[in-house]
């Protein structure tokens, strides 16, 4: 995979970050999340969580979202598809405003008080990596982006199962995929009964 942004939201999305470790002299960053539904549906011991390890660390960047002043108005008997349009529509509004690396990654120290919202990684010809995610307090009030680039990612089921980046995002395919399908045979069953 080259010149290419792979989404980890499946398996990533509302997973709590446990904490996030950067050791400079070893140039590495280690973030460690706990994502219940997936430990619970791949039937993984109460223990398991997922462990992203970044080598040969070259860039670590921070920002603060600052949402746009206004006020986010949705009226009342919007369709919860046109709320969503609304509210990213609201989001994009907002800004990114650089923010200090060391001030924010020890509010992350708050262990499993943010949970990452959004993951992706950009996967670059030239051998680098790029880990985009972002993180958002339990209570809302904070929301953080942050930025690593690194010689390359590890993806371990912790304490020592290294899986690939492929094997990594099977797990959260197939949650979503067996979620979905769940979801249409209720709806359905939901018809069925009203016909």
């Amino acid at each position: 995979m080259l010149n290419e942004d792979v989404s980890l939201w499946d398996c990533l999305h509302d997973g709590s970050l446990q904490s996030l470790t950067s050791d400079a002299l070893a140039r590495s960053l280690t973030l460690l999340v706990d994502v219940p539904y997936l430990r619970s549906f791949h039937g993984l011991p109460s223990t398991a969580q997922f462990v992203l390890i970044l080598d040969s660390v070259s860039e670590v960047v921070a920002f603060n979202y600052a949402p746009w002043p206004a006020d986010l108005c949705i009226p009342e008997g919007t369709s919860w598809e046109d709320s969503v349009k609304l509210r990213e529509e609201f989001y994009a509004k907002g800004r990114l405003e650089s923010a200090d690396w060391n001030t924010v990654t020890a509010k992350l120290q708050d262990s499993g008080k943010y949970e990452i919202s959004h993951a992706f990684i950009s996967i670059r010809v030239a051998g680098s990596q790029t880990l985009n995610f972002q993180v958002l307090h339990e209570d809302r009030t904070d929301w953080f982006e942050l930025r690593v680039t690194a010689a390359s990612t590890r993806f371990l089921i912790a304490p020592d199962r290294e899986l690939s980046l492929e094997q990594f995002l099977v797990l959260g395919e197939a949650y979503w995929r067996a979620f979905s399908e769940r979801r249409s045979k209720l709806a359905s069953e939901a018809s069925a009964c009203r016909d």
